[in-house]
């Protein structure tokens, strides 16, 4: 992250990856056939995914003027490169290449041919790398021209695409074409507020409570999903954003320091949690049949959560940080600096 860091971006971003988690832990039950596929589930699921990404995306956008300023466009590229494109590319072959060696033993019957189409065709959660490199790519293009008005044609522009993009007319592009308007929204917050925000707890009540009513009119008068893209499942999404940043202002203490660290962590999370979650998943089928589904969502969010963290901090240990980030760069930070 460029520039000064903020705490309450850290906080949201805790919030937001321990949905992710919690999303991918209760959809690999359902797939299992160790959780129901009822419809409190469906809701809930769609809830959460109804603005979670959006959010991430929202956040990304937030320092993409301070890059800018520091780099320039292709320092932004290149950084992009090392800090997106370069974990995609190892992360999605290792996961991809345990999940055709394990296939047999999980959800899914992943092949040599779907890891291998990684270039065009990213794979499980790795989609939001995929996208967000591309968005960053054309973002620091597209800023990096001054005009005033700027900011507000491209937010337009991309809330349309949100709307009207479809998977067999943008191709390999289709996710940075659905999300792209969150992160402009995210340069257009920054410059409007330079990111700083007060704590407001009638403010926070109102989006909060704005955000409950209009996702039960969306998903139960309405009878809609998050995947029925519209103007209104926008704004659902820009709502949901605009309640966790409240919340994230809100909260203090050690909840505040705990949810702030693994925002930071949040990307190693990320990375790792699907691997770890499923295998929790079917060790603890096969060892307890009968395990009742609260125990599997438990361990399914601890190890999804804790031992990407665990993982990551073994790397720095053992000087395996080439697993997050190119030894080009490494060796220009110093390994002493990656092993600390």
């Amino acid at each position: 992250m460029s520039g000064k860091r903020f705490h309450w971006i850290d906080v949201a971003k805790g919030m937001g990856i321990m949905l992710v988690v919690y999303g991918h832990v209760m959809r690999g039950l359902v797939s299992a056939g160790l959780a129901p596929d009822s419809s409190t589930f469906q809701i809930v699921d769609s809830v959460i995914y109804s603005f979670h990404m959006p959010l991430f995306f929202f956040l990304a956008g937030i320092f993409l003027d301070q890059a800018l300023a520091k780099r320039g466009v292709g320092g932004v590229a290149l950084s992009k490169v090392d800090s997106i494109l370069y974990p995609y590319l190892v992360w999605s072959l290792l996961q991809g290449f345990i999940e055709v060696l394990l296939a047999r033993y999980t959800n899914g019957a992943t092949e040599a041919g779907d890891v291998l189409a990684l270039l065009w065709a990213p794979r499980a959660q790795f989609w939001f790398l995929y996208a967000l490199f591309q968005i960053f790519i054309v973002s620091a293009v597209l800023f990096s021209f001054k005009a005033r008005w700027l900011p507000y044609l491209v937010l337009g522009a991309a809330a349309l695409s949100f709307i009207f993009a479809r998977a067999e007319d943008m191709g390999p592009f289709i996710h940075a074409a659905r999300m792209m308007v969150f992160f402009v929204l995210g340069v257009v917050f920054f410059r409007l507020s330079k990111a700083e925000i007060g704590r407001a707890p009638m403010v926070t009540l109102v989006l909060f409570s704005t955000f409950a009513v209009t996702e039960y009119l969306f998903h139960s008068f309405a009878g809609l999903r998050y995947s029925d893209r519209s103007l209104f499942s926008l704004l659902i999404a820009c709502m949901g954003i605009a309640a966790t940043v409240g919340v994230a202002s809100l909260v203090t203490g050690r909840l505040s320091s705990s949810l702030a660290y693994l925002g930071r962590m949040s990307m190693y999370i990320y990375l790792g949690h699907i691997l770890v979650a499923s295998g929790m998943r079917v060790a603890l089928s096969r060892a307890w049949p009968e395990c009742p589904v609260w125990l599997h969502v438990i361990a399914g969010l601890v190890a999804g959560i804790a031992l990407p963290v665990v993982l990551y901090r073994l790397c720095k240990r053992w000087q395996l940080m080439f697993l997050f980030e190119p030894p080009r760069r490494l060796a220009a930070q110093g390994w002493s600096r990656a092993s600390a």
